[in-house]
């Protein structure tokens, strides 16, 4: 069994258990119009820990670290899964308290409970990632979302991935598709190992396949300047977690990534 295979099995278990609530839209700011707003934008990630590695950030840090991506970043994804990554939705709605920032919810989102809880507790938007839904349930969740007033950021790692959220992207309303941005994964969740090589791939196909896309998001495996300067022609944001909070000076890191 894969991590990715793990991670959905214990997911399952958690929603049955993850009680029924009255979805609530979302009153905050336009996570697409922050990214789309400053090229190259930054998604600056709260993640307390990761199956990879050992403990990130320190519940102590949090709001340290949140005060850090107010003056670099245009968003903040914060992690929703407790088990791997530490985090989940009191953590989101913690976050929720610190910032104004427009919070991204970072979680395995196979349910629409999952995106009622991150509608109440602060998210703008939410996480689709096509490796774990088929076309009708990623349709189906993307509805549900968009109803609720929140962005969608669909996450593909393959050609096939591409051509599968493809397929669901041009069946969306026109409503619908203003609301979506397309994230690619540097990581292979089933193996965890990144390659900055997936990004060059996907994006052009991607612009190709689906020209009224309004914008791409780099996922996973960003450390340097130069991987910027390799991946900024392609995308309109980068999406940057584990190396800022490894970071000794994560001011200063951020601002040797995006200066000029």
């Amino acid at each position: 069994m894969s991590i990715l295979d793990a991670i959905i099995a214990t997911k399952k278990q958690e929603i049955i258990s993850l009680p029924d609530i009255m979805p609530v839209k979302a009153s905050g700011s336009s996570f697409i119009e922050a990214i789309l707003g400053k090229q190259p934008a930054l998604i600056a990630e709260v993640k307390p820990k990761a199956p990879s590695s050992n403990q990130l950030l320190r519940t102590e840090d949090i709001p340290r670290f949140v005060r850090i991506f107010e003056r670099h970043a245009q968003a903040i994804s914060v992690l929703c899964d407790r088990h791997y990554f530490g985090g989940g939705f009191d953590l989101l709605a913690q976050v929720r308290s610190l910032t104004n920032k427009p919070l991204l919810a970072k979680e395995f989102i196979i349910s629409t409970k999952q995106i009622d809880h991150a509608a109440q507790n602060g998210a703008d938007a939410i996480l689709l990632i096509v490796a774990i839904l088929e076309p009708p349930a990623l349709a189906k969740l993307l509805t549900h979302a968009v109803a609720l007033n929140l962005d969608i950021l669909i996450e593909v790692h393959s050609r096939a991935e591409a051509d599968k959220a493809a397929c669901t992207f041009n069946l969306l309303s026109e409503e619908e598709k203003n609301r979506v941005l397309f994230g690619i994964n540097n990581r292979n969740l089933r193996t965890l190992q990144t390659d900055l090589r997936t990004t060059e791939k996907l994006a052009p196909l991607i612009n190709k396949r689906l020209p009224g896309v309004r914008g791409i998001i780099t996922e996973s495996g960003i450390h340097s300047r130069e991987d910027i300067q390799l991946l900024q022609p392609l995308v309109q944001g980068f999406l940057i977690g584990t190396s800022i909070l490894r970071a000794n000076k994560p001011d200063v890191y951020l601002t040797s990534l995006f200066s000029s």
